[in-house]
């Protein structure tokens, strides 16, 4: 990453001294500029002194990579706001943007059942109930989400989120069909009733396995919710895969995409599945995806038919 110049570390100081500490992260003045004035629209608002300090040790805070979300306490997700706190991973605009895709294709199911694991804040499950539940605001809305979370901190923010959405919803009772549960789905077993099955089950696995050069990432996003590789593909097909009839996970790279088509080509069971992946718009393989061509109770072949690129 090339430096930053002392001619535009100047050039920034001329138009707001505090500029240059915005710099390190944002690279260029422009940005520099939008995210000052989001820190000075959304800091919350006490005495102008008092403000000009918060400013200040928000501008520094950045200045060591410290996350916006992090000072800002919040993440716009699809059109809710997804509260963040350190200690849980900060919702992304690669997973908001498969996440919308999937509720654009199940918008009228009004008995849709979702299991997402390695939940964090919740965004995932919480931005599928709110979109059902306001596209089918006139019928009642019959669908059971369930979000999972080794980290207590991450359960407990999610609840918070769950919670904020469901005083925006005028009639319905969101505990009825959201649910949150701390559990360690690699070595813990009935975590979710053994008897449940679900129609999808979602996933932004830990799914690093190379050196992050993000910083702000780096040093300050938990490592519990990003390093991981294979592992929790491997976990679906250990313990998921029969309590399913379809999938979306997030993964890194294409060669996680290609395991998990390899694992399901060689899986010994009665169903059929199809496997394939999405690309972001900055095309980048994003998620790998599958489902059962058969014995489904929803019709998985047009909930996906545009979703990404089917493996051969």
């Amino acid at each position: 990453m090339p430096r930053i110049t002392p001619k535009t570390l100047l050039k920034a100081y001329r138009i707001n001294p505090l500029l240059p500490l915005l710099l390190p992260e944002c690279r260029t003045i422009d940005q520099a500029k939008i995210e000052y004035k989001w820190l000075s629209q959304e800091l919350p608002l006490k005495k102008k002194n008092y403000n000009n300090i918060r400013l200040l040790k928000a501008c520094q805070l950045r200045f060591r990579h410290y996350p916006l979300q992090y000072i800002l306490k919040t993440q716009p997700f699809g059109n809710i706001i997804i509260n963040c706190k350190p200690g849980v991973l900060i919702p992304r605009w690669e997973t908001e943007e498969w996440c919308l895709k999937l509720i654009n294709n199940v918008k009228i199911i009004n008995d849709l059942k979702v299991l997402d694991l390695c939940t964090g804040t919740g965004c995932i499950p919480i931005l599928l109930a709110h979109s059902l539940i306001s596209y089918q605001k006139n019928t009642n809305f019959k669908g059971q989400l369930i979000g999972v979370d080794v980290s207590p901190i991450a359960i407990d923010l999610a609840k918070e989120n769950s919670r904020q959405l469901a005083s925006n919803i005028d009639g319905t009772s969101l505990s009825s069909v959201l649910q949150f549960i701390q559990g360690d789905i690699l070595n813990q077993n009935n975590i979710i009733n053994k008897n449940a099955h679900f129609d999808i089950i979602t996933c932004n696995p830990p799914y690093i396995h190379n050196f992050i050069r993000a910083a702000s990432v780096r040093c300050y996003e938990p490592k519990l919710a990003l390093y991981g590789n294979l592992i929790f593909y491997q976990n679906l097909i250990d313990k998921w895969i029969n309590r399913t009839d379809s999938f979306i996970y997030e993964v890194g790279d294409m060669n996680q995409v290609q395991f998990l088509y390899q694992k399901l080509k060689t899986l010994n069971s009665k169903d059929t599945w199809k496997v394939g992946f999405a690309k972001d718009s900055n095309d980048q393989v994003r998620c790998v995806y599958g489902y059962k061509s058969n014995n489904t109770r929803l019709p998985m072949n047009h909930i996906f038919e545009k979703f990404g690129q089917i493996l051969c």
